[in-house]
Order: structure tokens, then sequence, then C-alpha cells
């Protein structure tokens, strides 16, 4: 009879008579639930807590996740899309999904936050995945310049040259690094090396 309050009182009365250990129940009554709150009672931050409720009973729950990811977006709630990445980063297993979570993370904090360190710490994480993923090493390369970090710069430039196989391109290149070390750092050692 189009009564949706009181079929959303009533869930919830049946989501109580659930034990902890009925996951499964809950989460379909919390999707019930959502489909309530989205399609008839138009309450986009019930839903959102409708989902997160899931993710307590079951913080795995890749379709609770996504669905937060994608209701965050939405809303422009970076600081809570990014803990949810953050969570999706700690159960995601693919390595290929990984590197795109971090890169995402670190978007966000580039783009919405303009917070370089975190950014920098999903660009190592990449690279820890992935130690040739050459957008990670410019984007870090990028970012340790405007910061005047060299000493971070060198490192990342380094580890860039590993991946050079060409020797004429390498050559140059180990010239331009042994250049800006030896103008841009205070330990002669570097450009030395």
């Amino acid at each position: 009879v189009g009564k949706w309050n009181a079929m959303v009182d009533l869930l919830k009365e049946q989501l109580d008579r659930y034990s902890d250990e009925e996951v499964d129940e809950k989460t379909l009554v919390h999707l019930e639930m959502i489909d309530i709150y989205k399609n008839k009672l138009n309450a986009p931050a019930k839903v959102v807590a409708s989902w997160q409720a899931i993710l307590e009973i079951s913080p795995s729950n890749v379709q609770a996740l996504d669905a937060l990811a994608s209701e965050y977006t939405e809303m422009k709630r970076w600081p809570d899309l990014v803990k949810v990445l953050a969570q999706k980063v700690e159960h995601e297993i693919d390595p290929k999904r990984l590197v795109a979570l971090h890169k995402q993370i670190a978007n966000i904090h580039q783009e919405k936050f303009n917070n370089a360190n975190e950014a920098i710490k999903s660009w190592e994480a990449i690279l820890e995945l992935e130690p040739d993923n050459r957008e990670a090493l410019k984007t870090l390369k990028d970012i340790y310049e405007q910061r005047r970090d060299y000493d971070n710069l060198v490192a990342v430039s380094e580890r860039e040259l590993d991946l050079v196989t060409d020797e004429k391109k390498r050559f140059k290149q180990l010239v331009d690094l042994a250049k800006m070390a030896s103008e841009k750092l205070r330990k002669p050692q570097t450009p030395i090396a």
C-alpha cells in the first residue's frame, strides 16, 4: 500500500531477530532496505548508512564497498571515498586491481585535497606492486621536483634509469642525473657515483 517507512520499521525488527552469525540473512534485509531508501523514499543518507551497516557485519563485502564508493563519488564526499577505497585495498588480492585502487586514491589526494604526502604513499605502493610502473615513476618525479625534494627525485630518477634499455638514452639520462645531483644536492658522492 506504499507505506514505505512502516515497511522499513518491519525490516528493522526482522534484523533484530537475527543473531550475529546470520550475516547472509542480515545482508539480504539490508539490501531490501537499501532498495526502499533508494527507489521509494529517495533517502541517500539512509542508503549510505545501510551499506555501512552491511560492512560492519561483513567488512569484505565487495558489493557494499563498490556501492559505497559509487555513492561517495556521486555525493563528492572525498574523505569517505578514500576510506572506502583503502578498505577495498585491504581486501583486494588481484595486483592489477590493487594498482588501480592505489592510483585512484593518489589522484584524489592530489586533485581534491592537494595533499602530496598522502599521494606519494599511494604512488610508492604502486611501485612496490609494479616496480616498472612508468606512470608512478613520472608522477613521483614531478611531485619531488615541485617540492624541491632532490634526494627523492634522484632516487626515483635512478629507478627510472634502470628501465632504460637503449644505451645512448641511458648514457644521456645518466649525464643529466649527474648534473642535477651536482647542482641540487650537497652530497658530492651522489653525482660522483
